[in-house]
């Protein structure tokens, strides 16, 4: 059988102990978050990246498979969706 033992700690030392755990778990928190972060892109690299068209990419998004964000007047696209559009477009 296990003994547990017990203290007691001042408020001030709970605090900041756990001050101190939500501190690492925040980083690593933002560190899982930096790996998945989304890269937005406009059009032109989108169709760089795709060697297609304005219109072709806006047609794409037209048939759902490209999404587009909008940032006031600006338009971007995931980078992310756009690499995977790469394979079944040089097939076509």
């Amino acid at each position: 059988m296990k003994t547990q033992m017990i203290s007691m700690i001042s408020e001030k030392e709970l605090r900041r102990i756990l001050k101190e755990e939500l501190s690492l778990l925040a980083k690593q928190i933002k560190n899982d978050n930096t790996e998945d972060d989304i890269q937005y892109i406009k059009i032109g690299e989108v169709c760089r990246i795709l060697k297609i068209s304005r219109v072709t990419v806006y047609q794409l998004v037209k048939n759902k498979e490209l999404d587009i964000y909008k940032s006031g007047r600006r338009t971007y696209f995931s980078k992310k969706q756009a690499l995977t559009l790469i394979s079944p477009i040089a097939k076509k």
